[in-house]
């Protein structure tokens, strides 16, 4: 593994991108563009889609099975599949990985997967958990963009006994694809994005139920907006919620305590809360733009 973080310089000269769809393609097509790696090899269940990623200049080659690794030297795993499939794909890849690597993921939750590791891995290999705050409703590699994790934020969440080396190397992978890197605990990382990501997929799926189809046609683009996240994967995002569901609860009860205040607040007609309630909310909001969050 490549320990030269120059500008110029290839962080991994072969990475290994596990589930090639909209996140894999981009991390892919980022690494690529940045110079971060040389080669890209993608792994997925249908060879189809594989060789119409590689047609595509996404991945240079495809494997269906994990055995067809063992001819490879990986210097990095990016594992971009579902988050309650990512501890199952690290096991299954360290039974065909026989070189040193560092494998790292995209997952949304993170102490589920380090939970749900079996056994420690082999001395070669290291995880290092990470989380771009990027992404989009569609889906596939078909959609794929070399741009999105520029300016977005990246968590990085090593555990206790994770190697400095390891951490640093993850962390300049996702700074050379235009992110901007945090480091969070596993735990401290899934309490924040019940709230930031998590609820607000919730909420904007629980709006979109609450306007039948018969009132699209008098809907904007507040309403469009707010709920566009509601198209998201549902497959995906059930198995996100199942993973954080402890914080993800407490979250809910939180927003709906917020609700309830506002409720009251309007049943009893105090307008002077309500526009106390509406500002500080306005407040809030506007802070984003001095923070520099990703929408």
């Amino acid at each position: 593994m490549s320990t030269n973080s120059s500008p110029q310089s290839v962080l991994f000269p072969t990475i290994l991108i596990h589930g090639v769809g909209l996140l894999g393609g981009s991390v892919a097509r980022a690494a690529r563009k940045s110079g971060a790696c040389n080669r890209v090899i993608g792994v997925g269940r249908k060879q189809d889609k594989l060789d119409q990623a590689q047609a595509l200049g996404i991945i240079d080659v495809g494997y269906t099975e994990l055995a067809d690794l063992q001819q490879e030297s990986i210097d990095l795993v990016v594992i971009c599949t579902p988050v309650d499939r990512i501890a199952w794909d690290v096991d299954d890849l360290a039974e065909h990985l026989t070189k040193p690597a560092i494998i790292t993921d995209v997952g949304s939750t993170k102490q589920n997967v380090l939970d749900m590791l079996s056994t420690e891995l082999p001395p070669h290999l290291v995880f290092v958990g990470s989380h771009p705050l990027a992404g989009s409703e569609k889906q596939g590699f078909e959609n794929s963009l070399a741009d999105l994790f520029e300016d977005r934020v990246t968590v990085v969440t090593p555990s206790e006994s994770t190697p400095e080396p390891a951490i640093q190397l993850v962390e300049q992978f996702w700074a050379r694809l235009g992110s901007r890197v945090a480091r969070m605990t596993p735990h401290d990382h899934d309490e924040a994005v019940a709230r930031t990501s998590h609820l607000p997929h919730l909420a904007a799926s629980a709006l979109a139920l609450c306007v039948g189809e018969k009132l699209h046609h008098l809907t904007g683009s507040g309403f469009r907006d707010t709920t566009r996240i509601a198209a998201g994967d549902p497959g995906i995002w059930t198995a996100i919620l199942q993973e954080n569901r402890k914080a993800v609860v407490s979250s809910i009860d939180e927003f709906t305590s917020a609700l309830t205040i506002i409720r009251d607040l309007i049943a009893s007609a105090d307008r002077e809360n309500i526009e106390q309630f509406l500002t500080q909310a306005q407040h809030s909001r506007n802070k984003l733009n001095e923070t520099r969050q990703p929408e």
